[in-house]
């Protein structure tokens, strides 16, 4: 046998060199915050706080079109999900330039 046939032999039966890590789940998949759920005031500040305060600063929008969007924001490269008309989503500052251009989203002052 030739060097190559081993060589080749040889990578088939080593172990791998590293181990692969499990993936991470996006923190901003996690699922929309949304102002229109809970009726127990308690989970409905909490909710809404959710929604005022994000990484580096936020904005929120408002979805003001029919169904569900997403949207993968330019700089950050995390998606945004709107589940329906009034959805209001956290949005990282640094892509909210980019959404305050689309025609179905709003920024909340």
């Amino acid at each position: 046998m030739c060097c190559g046939s081993k060589r080749l032999d040889a990578a088939r039966n080593a172990a791998p060199a590293y181990a692969q890590a499990a993936p991470r789940t996006p923190r901003e998949t996690a699922g929309p915050a949304t102002l229109s759920g809970p009726t127990d005031s308690a989970a409905a500040a909490a909710t809404a706080a959710a929604v005022q305060r994000g990484a580096r600063g936020s904005a929120v929008f408002v979805h003001d079109g029919a169904g569900e969007l997403v949207v993968t924001g330019k700089s950050t490269g995390r998606r945004y999900r709107f589940t329906g008309r009034g959805a209001r989503v956290a949005v990282d500052a640094l892509d909210a330039p980019a959404l305050a251009m689309l025609d179905k989203l709003r920024r909340l002052a």
